[in-house]
């Protein structure tokens, strides 16, 4: 194929399409935070507890993770995702990171409770952060399109957001089903799980408007979104 072939880009632009981008270098830094975690915090773990199904579970989170994760760089890569976006998501990620951590033997710091109701632990702050990043991400992903919701936006976003929480939250139920000695809690863990999912979507919501945009704005990439 000719230099002059009008198949090939003349401008450098596929050049700079393989090159590593701002979203590239976090999932490649979180993969690899993730495998420290693994090997510094969570293994211990599972060999402390010698139960074969808390590693299934895990193994079934850690698959269907990766996969959602892949999923969102693959579509995402193509915007000008913003740093604030990618702060934001990095945020939620390291409070997910630090529940594994043992904060003394035997005691995660994701068994801490928080509050004397229920099962309120700090799994719950995990929960309403991831939700708050989600709807920022949806927001994003809605300003690239161009969606109009008018003056249903905010109860439009909580239901999306709460909706998607909610697919998580099957995930979980699927594999308390065919795990009988999972760790993930029963059906109250799951719905404090849920309300901790609809506490986020509302304080994403209620951010100022212009907090949003400033960490959402991405317009969509030359050539349309398809």
């Amino acid at each position: 194929m000719s230099a002059a072939d009008p198949g090939v880009p003349q401008d450098g632009s596929a050049r700079r399409h393989r090159r590593l981008r701002p979203l590239d270098w976090i999932v490649l830094a979180n993969g690899a935070l993730f495998a420290a975690m693994v090997a510094l915090f969570y293994w211990d773990r599972f060999e402390a507890h010698r139960r074969s199904a808390n590693v299934r579970e895990f193994f079934v989170y850690a698959c269907v993770f990766a996969l959602l994760v892949g999923w969102l760089w693959w579509w995402l890569r193509r915007f000008p995702v913003r740093w604030r976006l990618l702060v934001a998501g990095e945020a939620a990620l390291l409070l997910h990171f630090a529940g594994g951590v043992s904060i003394r033997p035997g005691v995660r710091l994701y068994d801490v409770r928080l509050l004397p109701i229920g099962d309120m632990r700090f799994d719950k702050v995990v929960h309403v952060a991831a939700c708050i990043v989600v709807g920022l991400v949806v927001g994003a992903i809605v300003r690239a399109h161009d969606v109009k919701f008018g003056r249903l936006r905010a109860i439009s976003m909580i239901l999306i957001v709460v909706g998607l929480g909610a697919l998580w939250e099957i995930c979980e139920y699927l594999v308390v089903c065919n795990f009988p000695d999972a760790g993930v809690g029963g059906y109250d863990n799951n719905m404090q799980d849920m309300i901790a999912n609809v506490a986020g979507a509302v304080v994403y919501a209620s951010l100022p408007a212009s907090w949003r945009a400033a960490v959402e704005d991405a317009p969509v990439p030359a050539g349309g979104a398809g």
